[in-house]
C-alpha cells in the first residue's frame, strides 16, 4: 500500500482476540511490504489505543502487532520500531498523539479504536492508517467503500454491532430468570449507535429491560457501575469499545 493509497479491500469478520492479533501484526506491513524497496530503512509504526497502557505490554493483546510483524520476518529494533501511545479512556489525547506522530514521521498508523480514526485522518492524508476495526467504517464516513476504502485509511471492519443479539442470548441462557441486563457504553465512540439499537433491538425481542449507562472515560466507570446496581440488573454487557476504558483498572466492587 503506497503512502497515501488505502487498500483494494477491507475484510469483514467478527471482532475476537484472533483477528485482532492478526490484523496488528500483519496490516501494519502492509505500507512497509510496498516500500522495501527502501532498504536499510528503519521503518516507525505508531500503535494508538484508547485504552490503559497495560503493565506488562509483550504479555498483552498488543504484542500481537510486534508478534506479528516477527512472523513476517521482520525484526524489531532493525526493519521497525513502534510508537506506542495510550489514551487511558481519554479521548481527547487523541489529536495530540496524532499531531506527534505525524511530526515523528510515521510510516503507518495503527488503531487499536475507531475513536481514534477521525484524528488521524484529520492530522494526515498521507500516512497509511490502519484500523484494527471499525463497526461500520462506511456509515461513519472513514471510508468510501469496503470494496475500495480510498484515501489513506484501511484496515478490519468488525461486525461487534451484530453480536449483541447473541451476547444477550447467551446471557440468558446463563442466568435464570434475567430480566433486567445493564449496558455499558461510551457515547464519544462511533460505534456507539449502531451497537446501542441493535442491542435495544434483541433485548426487547428477548422480553429483557436494558438499562444503557455512559462512560466516557475510566474516571466514570465506577460511578456507572454503581449506577447498573441501583437498577439492580442482573449482568451487564461491557460493549468493545467501552471495554478499553475498563481495562487496566480495578474491578467494580
Amino acid at each position: 500500500m503506497p503512502t497515501g493509497q488505502a487498500g483494494k479491500h477491507m475484510p469483514r469478520g467478527p471482532l475476537n482476540r484472533r483477528n485482532f492479533i492478526s490484523c496488528l501484526g500483519g496490516a501494519a506491513a502492509w505500507p512497509l511490504a510496498a516500500r522495501a524497496q527502501q532498504a536499510g530503512k528503519l521503518w516507525r509504526i505508531g500503535f494508538v489505543s484508547g485504552a490503559v497502557r497495560p503493565p506488562a505490554l509483550e504479555r498483552s493483546i498488543y504484542a500481537g502487532l510486534s508478534h506479528g510483524m516477527r512472523q513476517l520476518g521482520y525484526v524489531e529494533g532493525k526493519d521497525f520500531i513502534i510508537e506506542y501511545r495510550f489514551a487511558e479512556g481519554k479521548y481527547e489525547r487523541f489529536d495530540d498523539f496524532a499531531g506527534e506522530l505525524v511530526r515523528l514521521k510515521a510510516d503507518a498508523i495503527v488503531l487499536a479504536t475507531p475513536a481514534a480514526v477521525r484524528a488521524m485522518q484529520k492530522a494526515t492524508d498521507a500516512i497509511p492508517i490502519v484500523m484494527g476495526y471499525s463497526t461500520d467504517p462506511v456509515g461513519n464516513g472513514f471510508v468510501a467503500s469496503l470494496a475500495r476504502p480510498g484515501g489513506n485509511t484501511t484496515g478490519l471492519a468488525s461486525s461487534s454491532d451484530d453480536a449483541s443479539p447473541k451476547q444477550l442470548e447467551l446471557l440468558a441462557m446463563t442466568i435464570p430468570n434475567l430480566f433486567r441486563v445493564g449496558l455499558l457504553v461510551n457515547p464519544d465512540s462511533p460505534n456507539y449507535l449502531p451497537v446501542l439499537k441493535n442491542a435495544m433491538t434483541a433485548s426487547q425481542k428477548a422480553g429483557m429491560t436494558l438499562v444503557p449507562v455512559e462512560a466516557r472515560n475510566p474516571e466514570q466507570i465506577d460511578t456507572s457501575f454503581a449506577a447498573l446496581r441501583r437498577e439492580n440488573v442482573g449482568a451487564i454487557l461491557v460493549v468493545s469499545f467501552c471495554s478499553a476504558s475498563v481495562s487496566g483498572l480495578r474491578s467494580s466492587r
